[in-house]
C-alpha cells in the first residue's frame, strides 16, 4: 500500500516543480532585447518593402489619394498582428504592448480616413474629424518604437504617407 501513495505524491511534486519551472521561464521572457530588436526590426524591414512596392500616385484626385493611402495602410497591416504575437522582454512588455495599442488605433484610423477621402471628403476635413487620436496613436508608435531601440521601425510611417 505504501509503494502507490508514494508514487502519488512523487508525481504530484514533480508536477508542481514543473508548474513552477514553467511559470518562472514565462516571467524571464522569451527573448532578450537585441533578439527582440531584431525580430521586430525584420518586420519593419518587410513592411517597408511593402510599402515601397505601391505604385506611385501621380495625381491630386480625393479619389485617388484615398486608394493610395488605403494600399500604404493594407501594406502596414500585417504589422499589428506580427507584433502582438512577438514576445518583448519583461523589461519592455508594457512599452511593447502600448506601442501595440497605438498602432491599431492609428490602422483603424487611418483606414477610416482613407474611406472618407476616397469617398470624396477633403483630406484636411476627413483628418480634422480624427485629428487629436490619430495624432496620439502616431506619436505613441513613434515614441514606442525609439524608446524600444526600433530604430528601423522608427520611419516606417513616414514611408507609408510618402516621407522616409
Amino acid at each position: 500500500m505504501r509503494t502507490p501513495r508514494v508514487l502519488l505524491v512523487l508525481a504530484l511534486a514533480l508536477a508542481l516543480g514543473l508548474a513552477a519551472a514553467s511559470t518562472a521561464g514565462a516571467a524571464r521572457g522569451s527573448v532578450t532585447p537585441a533578439a527582440y530588436k531584431a525580430q521586430a526590426n525584420a518586420l519593419c524591414v518587410q513592411a517597408k518593402k511593402r510599402i515601397a512596392g505601391l505604385p506611385k500616385s501621380t495625381t491630386a484626385s480625393p479619389a485617388q489619394i484615398g486608394k493610395a493611402l488605403a494600399k500604404a495602410l493594407d501594406a502596414l497591416d500585417p504589422l499589428l498582428p506580427q507584433f502582438q504575437k512577438l514576445s518583448p522582454p519583461a523589461a519592455q512588455k508594457t512599452l511593447h504592448d502600448k506601442t501595440v495599442a497605438s498602432l491599431g488605433d492609428a490602422l483603424k484610423l487611418g483606414h477610416g480616413i482613407a474611406a472618407a477621402v476616397t469617398r470624396g471628403s477633403n483630406m484636411q476635413t476627413a483628418l480634422a474629424k480624427v485629428q487629436g487620436p490619430f495624432l496620439a496613436a502616431a506619436s505613441g508608435i513613434q515614441t514606442g518604437f525609439k524608446a524600444l531601440g526600433l530604430v528601423t521601425c522608427e520611419s516606417v510611417l513616414g514611408a507609408a504617407i510618402g516621407g522616409a
